[in-house]
């Protein structure tokens, strides 16, 4: 059995393919979504600076947080979130082969 999602593959392209503090509903997951389904996307791209803390445990409120976004979604696109959907399925088929027996 191996746990994982695939967001643990989509985090390493963090401070690369976007800021480092790019998080939740931000710049890369709304850019996968514009390229796995496009139609689920509406048209406003919220800027939401990151201001929590690793520190602090719990799921924010939605008074602490209520745009549920972390980061700058302007520059999402299908194209980027194709570069990382790519990462993903490789990734993943890099890390079930390593764990496949022999």
């Amino acid at each position: 059995i191996v746990v994982l999602s695939d967001y643990d593959f989509v985090y390493e392209l963090r401070g690369k393919e976007s800021p480092a503090t790019d998080g939740h509903a931000g710049l890369m997951e709304t850019s996968r979504v514009l390229f796995l389904a496009p139609q689920t996307v509406g048209p406003a791209r919220p800027v939401v600076p990151h201001r929590g803390s690793p520190f602090v445990p719990g799921t924010l409120s939605m008074e602490e947080w209520p745009e549920s976004v972390v980061g700058d979604t302007r520059p999402a696109s299908a194209e980027l979130g194709g570069r990382i959907q790519k990462h993903v399925l490789e990734r993943l088929e890099a890390t079930v082969r390593e764990l496949l027996p022999s």
